[in-house]
């Protein structure tokens, strides 16, 4: 192979020996978002709390802007530091105070667990198939029961049909069960 005086060897290609391609891993292989692969979910459990306890009184608990904090979730920083505490680190030891952050003094391994739990809210905004509803049950049982009687126990039965219901069904699905069934019958149907 000739090398003019303008390409060092180093950054002449040479084609790759057969067989010498790499296996295309989950760990190798982006996803579809373009996002960083899971962080740890006990490092997403520390920062988390750290996180709560030092920089939710301006960012909120979910990190998605407080009292004068920004929304972290949507932040390019944020997104650029994929969990790994080198972009949001500087912010955290040096702060902002033009805009009213103050320094924090953490380690490392304390920034990279905040930015940990701040590449799990990313995923989760973006992996919307993998959220769970939480909490789901409210209301008033007495309520509830008078409203059941007057309007749905005509046709249904807590000892017939509806028998054993919630073991049948997580709450998020039979929530969505009774506010948007597949069918609905009308007078005249």
């Amino acid at each position: 192979m000739l090398l003019s005086a303008q390409e060092p060897e180093s950054l002449v290609k040479r084609p790759e020996p057969a067989g010498s391609l790499k296996p295309v891993t989950s760990s190798t292989r982006p996803n579809f978002f373009g996002l960083a692969p899971p962080p740890d979910p006990l490092a997403v459990e520390r920062g988390q709390r750290l996180f709560v306890a030092t920089c939710g009184f301006c960012h909120g608990s979910t990190a998605k802007g407080g009292n004068n904090g920004p929304d972290l979730v949507r932040s390019v920083l944020v997104l650029h530091d994929e969990g790994s505490g080198t972009e949001v680190g500087p912010v955290i030891l040096e702060g902002r105070p033009a805009k009213g952050m103050p320094k924090f003094a953490m380690s490392g391994a304390q920034i990279k667990d905040i930015a940990s739990f701040l590449l799990s809210l990313s995923h989760a905004a973006v992996n919307r198939g993998d959220y769970r509803i939480l909490n789901v049950v409210t209301g008033d049982p007495k309520t509830g029961m008078a409203f059941f009687n007057g309007h749905c126990s005509g046709c249904h039965s807590p000892t017939g049909d509806l028998t054993h219901i919630a073991g049948k069904y997580e709450p998020p699905v039979l929530q969505g069960r009774f506010l948007y069934p597949k069918a609905r019958s009308s007078p005249g149907s």
